[in-house]
């Protein structure tokens, strides 16, 4: 749709258009999945709310959701409509599709970083349906994950405002971009094994791209012809073959300009141009793209050496690459035309759910701290803090010992479970969490999704970005954090969350592995690296810090506060400092604001 689409940037359908598509389709035998799977803020509810009717009430056969809100709003007003977990959830794990289950939700689109054995047992494990990406790009950290196109220019990928920085030069390298996935050798298999459906990136893509690639996996064909960048099988194959490669851009090479005049272009060329084609010039920066369509008022020789006549060569160069990007536009048969509703929408449908959201502040003031080595331990006076969460790597929670001052205080410890739970890792993980409740510790932070590892009588600390009350209404609970990427005009009425006012965010996090390199600049960030767990993490070289806002937030009725230490050397002075400076803020305290200040697309 235009709004709470991941893709936003598409020319996506409006409303107006859904009657004609999902009857079109119908007719066809064909099933109509809507997408409305983004963050979404406060004030966008209503507008969440009416499309949700309409959704409904044309029949859609499912919406694939990423906010809670979505499953909130759905589950009390439209209870017919079909729920599929998108891939920005991040459920990756057959603990994680039981618990959609339960949830009822009917169909899991999994991460695209699962392993062909981690597949295969999630499928033996799983009740639900499954859904699994085979063809189309890929973003270099787990999707719902990348904190990076928010942090530089508040063009959040989680919202469908992503300007892909995985496809830009740093260093003079592509670190971050990646070949495109292809799993045509697979579709067998993945038939044979049970999974219920097969996705194809299709959105920003041509007609022509997703008949071609559409017919190749339903014919099982040994190739494709998309104009797709290099492929990768991912971790779905043998080995990881350098899925990150050195062109970001999409296309056949087929020659390069070597001739610039007043009003024409010279192509060489050994592929014969013909009316129809769509090619694009790609400028010596490596930015800039030149895209028209060969027609027979521009194609004025057909040889190796072509004519063409076009608006562009004032910008073009000798030397530049040109790649053909499309050979012939498909267009729909039947008139298309757009109706109007007479469903009877009426506001007054929502006032059923808004009317439960009551202003609430806690009443105590609480102190979080996270730590992400056991170092900081020595460090923390447990006196001074209400909560402590540890962010641990597996083998540091293993060798983590509940004793001394730590027992005295066991029960302000929050373990922070990793993100992501590989298949494969799932009994570890179980085991880790009995081992950790058996030594005093009730209280852990997760994903909704991950609670099914946790026993009974666990203290669960929700992870899932929460960026309006529809989606916090989901949880039953008030033990959730604002999401990092936040902005201060998202108005909550349940104050009762912890707000983060000083931390380092991860703006990639990511299963796939780069080359070494210090530190990288992009615009006015520099940026660093940490592999950790098996996992990539990129992270600015300085801290997030609205430390100065908290008074402000304090006489708005928040009162739970989280200053994260993640990436910071272990320092029981700099960790007194930022006490002190939580104490009494004072304006001017460095750091970056991210979006709370300049806002959130």
């Amino acid at each position: 749709m235009q709004n709470f689409s991941a893709r936003t940037r598409a020319n996506n359908f409006c409303l107006e258009d859904l009657p004609f598509v999902l009857k079109y389709a119908h007719e066809k035998s064909t099933r109509v999945y809507i997408t409305i799977n983004t963050l979404i803020k406060n004030r966008e509810l209503p507008e969440l709310i009416k499309t949700l009717y309409f959704v409904d009430k044309l029949k859609a056969d499912a919406v694939i959701f990423q906010d809670w809100a979505v499953f909130y709003i759905a589950k009390n007003l439209f209870p017919s409509l079909a729920l599929h977990a998108s891939t920005q959830m991040g459920i990756h794990n057959s603990t994680g599709a039981n618990f959609a289950k339960k949830q009822g939700i009917k169909r899991v689109v999994l991460s695209r970083e699962i392993t062909k054995s981690e597949l295969e047992n999630i499928r033996k494990r799983s009740k639900t349906e499954l859904e699994l990406f085979v063809h189309g790009a890929l973003c270099y950290s787990f999707s719902g994950e990348c904190l990076f196109s928010s942090f530089i220019g508040s063009c959040s990928g989680n919202r469908g405002q992503c300007k892909q920085p995985c496809r830009r030069l740093y260093n003079d390298k592509f670190l971050f971009n990646l070949s495109d996935l292809q799993l045509l050798d697979y579709v067998q298999y993945l038939e044979e094994i049970g999974i219920d459906s097969l996705k194809i990136e299709g959105r920003m893509k041509s007609a022509e791209y997703v008949y071609n690639v559409v017919t190749a996996y339903k014919n099982r064909a040994e190739s494709v012809q998309d104009f797709g960048r290099e492929k990768t099988e991912y971790f779905f194959g043998e080995k990881l073959n350098k899925p990150i490669i050195d062109f970001p851009y999409t296309g056949e090479l087929i020659g390069e300009i070597t001739k610039v005049g007043k009003s024409t272009l010279e192509l060489e060329s050994k592929m014969e141009l013909t009316e129809g084609l769509r090619i694009r010039i790609l400028s010596k920066n490596g930015y800039d793209a030149k895209q028209f369509k060969i027609n027979s008022d521009n194609l004025l020789t057909a040889n190796s050496l072509h004519n063409l006549d076009t608006e562009i060569t004032q910008s073009a160069e000798i030397g530049e690459k040109v790649f053909l990007v499309g050979q012939r536009d498909y267009k729909l048969k039947e008139k298309f035309h757009r109706t109007k509703f007479e469903f009877g929408y009426n506001s007054k449908i929502s006032q059923r759910l808004f009317g439960k959201i009551r202003r609430t502040n806690p009443i105590e003031r609480e102190l979080f701290v996270k730590i992400d080595s056991p170092e900081w331990l020595r460090k923390v006076d447990l006196r001074n803090v209400d909560k402590l969460i540890l962010d641990f790597d597996k083998i540091s929670l293993w060798k983590l010992e509940i004793k001394g001052f730590l027992q005295n205080f066991v029960d302000k410890l929050i373990v922070e479970l990793p993100t992501f739970i590989s298949e494969n890792s799932i009994v570890d993980y179980q085991n880790l969490v009995t081992k950790l409740y058996k030594s005093g510790i009730r209280n852990f932070a997760c994903h909704k999704s991950q609670e099914e590892l946790l026993l009974p009588g666990c203290v669960v600390y929700y992870q899932d970005p929460m960026m309006n009350d529809m989606a916090i209404k989901s949880l039953d609970s008030d033990n959730f954090f604002y999401p990092q990427e936040g902005e201060f005009e998202n108005e909550y009425q349940n104050r009762n969350g912890i707000f983060p006012l000083h931390f380092t965010p991860k703006l990639f996090y990511s299963r796939c592995p780069i080359e070494n390199f210090e530190e990288i600049s992009v615009d006015q960030f520099t940026l660093k690296k940490q592999h950790r767990n098996g996992f990539t993490v990129i992270y600015p070289d300085k801290p997030v810090s609205i430390l100065e806002e908290k008074n402000n937030l304090y006489q708005k009725g928040f009162r739970r506060f989280l200053l994260d230490l993640s990436f910071c050397k272990p320092s029981k002075n700099i960790l007194n400092k930022l006490i002190r400076e939580y104490a009494y803020p004072k304006e001017g305290i460095s750091g970056y604001k991210f979006n709370f200040k300049r806002g959130l697309k």
